[in-house]
């Protein structure tokens, strides 16, 4: 690891900015509890301390259609964007989760044609969901919960076992052994100018609850 004097970070002089798959990369294998990237990533900033890498954010398209269309209906799914990782390095400052994901959502709405942003908190890893309440996302409640699939040895969510490398092996998922996923808590975040916002926050499909608690 850097030898990096932590006291002397100030978080107000880190800038959160685009960075390369493989800087990406770099961090979510090490940082990520999943330990991957994300299937069909598509942009990925980071937070830099000078030139130092000291976290990323990956979005990715979302997972199906129906989890876009679900957001705001038929009419905005290609607004939608799933911020699917997540991870900082070891000395990163206390507070670089929640500037990293606060400029990273405002940096997607300034530059990409992109509005709604969903994020998931995994309860298996002890997950509530804090730096998006941190960062005011809208809580909007728990997932169905996905079907696992039992393959190489592993559990596998539903998209990963229907990936074409599993098929062209002849591994057929449905003859695999299943489990319902955990559910995840779900979090929406609306990008944009004030008019945006309030367009999105009125035909946004799902209820806004009270956020999770310990």
């Amino acid at each position: 690891g850097l030898d990096i004097p932590i006291p002397d970070m100030k978080i107000g002089e880190s800038i959160v900015k685009p960075c390369s798959y493989n800087q990406a990369r770099s961090v979510i294998d090490k940082y990520e509890w999943l330990g991957t990237m994300a299937q069909r990533t598509t942009h990925t900033l980071g937070l830099f301390f000078q030139d130092e890498l000291a976290g990323v954010v990956c979005f990715a398209i979302p997972p199906t259609p129906q989890a876009a269309m679900g957001v705001a209906g038929e009419q905005y799914a290609d607004k939608v964007k799933t911020l699917a990782r997540g991870a900082c390095v070891w000395w990163a400052h206390p507070h670089s989760a929640s500037k990293l994901i606060a400029g990273a959502v405002r940096w997607m709405s300034d530059y990409t044609p992109f509005r709604l942003f969903v994020a998931y908190s995994d309860q298996r890893a002890g997950e509530i969901g804090t730096v998006y309440q941190a960062t005011n996302w809208l809580y909007t409640g728990e997932t169905a919960g996905d079907t696992e699939y039992f393959i190489d040895g592993d559990w596998k969510s539903g998209r990963s076992a229907r990936h074409k490398s599993y098929k062209r092996r002849g591994i057929d998922y449905r003859q695999m052994p299943s489990r319902k996923g955990n559910p995840k808590h779900r979090y929406v975040f609306i990008g944009g100018n004030k008019r945006e916002q309030k367009k999105f926050r009125e035909v946004l499909r799902y209820d806004v609850l009270p956020y999770p608690k310990r």
